[in-house]
């Protein structure tokens, strides 16, 4: 994964709609010129897209497991690919948790 791939996933999901059009602007420069030929002041208006915090899962019981961890990467990429799945910006790790849940689930619906 790329900072550009990174980029255009964000742009896809419209991540940038709230912001200010400089803001999605210099995505699509860094996606159609390379990140590396940003500027810092423009680097540095991305950068807080670059990152997130998982949303974390509930049980279910109602326990919702207040997972900070900072998705970054291809794992950024991955949580807004699935976010229509799950509903969420998840982790793997919360990921994992939540078909755990749905598993059983299914096999309490199957009984």
């Amino acid at each position: 994964m790329s900072n550009e791939s990174l980029l255009q996933t964000l742009l896809d999901h419209d991540v940038f709609a709230e912001e200010e059009q400089m803001v999605s602007g210099i995505a699509r420069n860094a996606i159609d010129n390379g990140y590396n030929s940003l500027s810092g002041p423009q680097k540095r208006v991305l950068e807080p897209f670059m990152s997130q915090t998982c949303d974390g899962v509930e049980d279910p019981g109602g326990y919702h497991n207040d997972c900070r961890r900072v998705m970054t990467d291809d794992e950024l990429q991955t949580a807004y690919e699935n976010q229509g799945y799950y509903d969420a910006l998840l982790c793997s790790d919360c990921i994992n948790e939540y078909e755990s849940y749905e598993a059983a689930r299914g096999r309490l619906d199957a009984e």
